[in-house]
């Protein structure tokens, strides 16, 4: 095995699991009535999430930004997150250890997105 197999195989992975998020991002953006190639812009898909999880409320998510507050935000955006895509409070959490697979199941889930309170 040589160098070149040391640096082709951990790319390709990386590569492969890069475009299953991408992916998983497109249909969840595209349930939520949102433009799908936002998924793609790394702090833009996040605001654009917030704004649809939140009601339009895309501001809440410069709280990511306050030490300790970022915390408490990230566990209630999950959850809500979870809960608009018809998914229970467990599965929120389970979001915050696993968020990209979870990202994947959200957007292939035959459950549609309504914003809850």
């Amino acid at each position: 095995m040589g160098i070149s197999n040391v640096i082709l195989l951990p790319s390709l992975l990386a590569l492969v699991w890069y475009v299953l998020v991408i992916v998983g991002g497109f249909k969840m953006f595209k349930k939520a009535n949102k433009p799908a190639i936002l998924a793609i812009i790394p702090v833009v898909n996040f605001f654009v999430l917030v704004d649809a999880v939140t009601d339009g409320k895309w501001y809440k998510g410069f709280w990511m930004l306050v030490p300790i507050a970022d915390i408490v935000f990230l566990i209630k955006f999950s959850i809500k997150t979870a809960k608009c895509y018809g998914f229970s409070v467990g599965f929120g959490i389970l979001t915050l250890f696993f968020p990209f697979v979870c990202s994947l199941i959200m957007g292939f889930s035959s459950n549609r997105f309504a914003v809850v309170d």
